[in-house]
């Protein structure tokens, strides 16, 4: 990205996981603005220049950027920061990937759940019921959850009436929309899926299928991703059975460019949908990807905010597969209830060669409470593993787990081992 070097790129939200575009930027010569109501965001204390200002705050950021001569507007990882980045790049006349009304259908699950019927494209079964009445009509159990949020929030795994109508103003409490879904729940017999594309002008290109495990606690809350490993069991039958539908559904809506990851069960029937991003979501599989390829795709997207292209002037050819020649995991580190007085053994697994990058988003004094369980504010870490095989995989996961250490004021391990 040479030739970005010198252009101002403002990063709206200034949570952890945008460390690495700060990084990314910065590695290329891009002069970074981080812009946030969080005083103390983790982003700002490595950005170039930052404001404390809202990022809902439409008119302000304009005027800033005006003021600062800003070449691109970004954003990732925080879906609700889509829409008001889209409408910052339209006021501004700068290039965003996405459209309003695309961001509209891809973020609310209900939409996008609408769109993959309308294209027969699977999805998980869902029932419209009145809250208000004694008995419903559905097959327990069933999950409750807000359409327009991410991070497990606001989702309760209901197995009768009383829970289902419990679990229902749970939902509610965080939509902003007032709108919830009661979808069928997909217990253990099932297995999860992450789906990834790339698109550069109007070509879409596959570069990922991987086999989700989750963590499930023994009081059934909602069940949170514990690591994703790729290529998966299941990517050729995804090839075979959905892979042109699903690119055919999203050329419907007119989608040009960007990134896709999209979220799915797997169970004897097949592929069922639920939920999707038009953005790199917070696994980051980029970063393992990019291993491999020597392809990154957030450097595709951050040069796109500044220039309106995915690749720069000098094409190259890009050969991307979902069949890749490695294993690789990203591996979410949990930890149970309680508050976080030491660590142990990061720079041992920094060390490990199979560990190509680590981002941590909890830090000594930090402290899990019971409501936080069930959400991904249970993830101490995400650490990105590429290996020549299985079984150097699993050997890396293993020393991984041995060496690290979150000890608790009693020096208990708060770590949950789940692989």
């Amino acid at each position: 990205m040479n030739n970005l070097r010198g252009k101002k790129l403002l990063i709206l939200g200034g949570v952890q996981l945008a460390c690495s575009v700060i990084k990314l930027a910065q590695q290329n010569g891009i002069y970074t603005i981080v812009v946030d109501y969080n005083e103390d965001s983790p982003a700002k204390r490595i950005a170039d220049k930052s404001y404390l200002e809202s990022t809902t705050d439409v008119d302000g950021i304009v005027e800033l950027c005006k003021e600062e001569g800003i070449d691109g507007v970004f954003t990732s990882y925080i879906e609700s920061m889509l829409p008001y980045c889209c409408i910052i790049c339209e006021r501004l006349k700068l290039p965003f990937y996405a459209t309003l009304e695309q961001i509209k259908i891809t973020s609310n699950k209900k939409s996008f759940k609408e769109l993959c019927r309308k294209n027969e494209v699977p999805v998980i079964e869902d029932f419209n019921i009145n809250i208000d009445d004694e008995l419903f009509n559905v097959d327990y159990p069933v999950f409750t959850k807000p359409v327009d949020n991410s991070g497990a929030r606001g989702m309760t795994i209901c197995k009768n009436a009383e829970e289902l109508k419990i679990g229902y103003q749970k939902a509610l409490e965080f939509s902003k929309s007032k709108e919830i879904l009661v979808e069928k729940y997909m217990d253990e017999s099932s297995e999860c899926v992450n789906i990834d594309y790339l698109i550069i002008d109007g070509e879409f290109y596959l570069v990922g299928v991987g086999d989700k495990s989750v963590y499930r606690t023994v009081n059934c809350t909602t069940p949170i991703t514990s690591s994703v490993i790729y290529p998966s069991k299941f990517l050729e039958e995804y090839i075979c059975d959905l892979n042109e539908k699903v690119i055919t559904m999203f050329q419907t809506i007119g989608i040009r460019n960007g990134y896709i990851f999209i979220e799915a069960f797997h169970d004897k029937n097949g592929f069922h949908f639920y939920e999707m991003g038009f953005r790199i979501g917070g696994g980051q599989y980029y970063v393992m990807n990019s291993q491999m390829t020597h392809v990154n795709f957030m450097e595709m997207l951050i040069r796109y905010s500044l220039t309106g292209h995915m690749l720069p002037e000098d094409k190259f050819s890009l050969k991307l597969s979902p069949d890749l020649s490695s294993k690789c995991c990203g591996l979410v580190i949990l930890l149970s209830v309680g508050e976080i007085a030491s660590i142990d053994g990061l720079d041992e697994i920094l060390a490990l060669k199979d560990v190509v990058d680590f981002t941590q988003m909890l830090f000594v004094g930090d402290v899990l409470q019971q409501s936080d369980v069930g959400t991904l504010r249970q993830a101490f870490a995400r650490v990105y593993i590429v290996s020549k095989s299985n079984e150097s995989l699993k050997d890396a996961i293993s020393k991984i787990y041995t060496l690290l250490r979150i000890n608790n004021p009693l020096g208990e391990n708060l770590i949950i081992k789940n692989c």
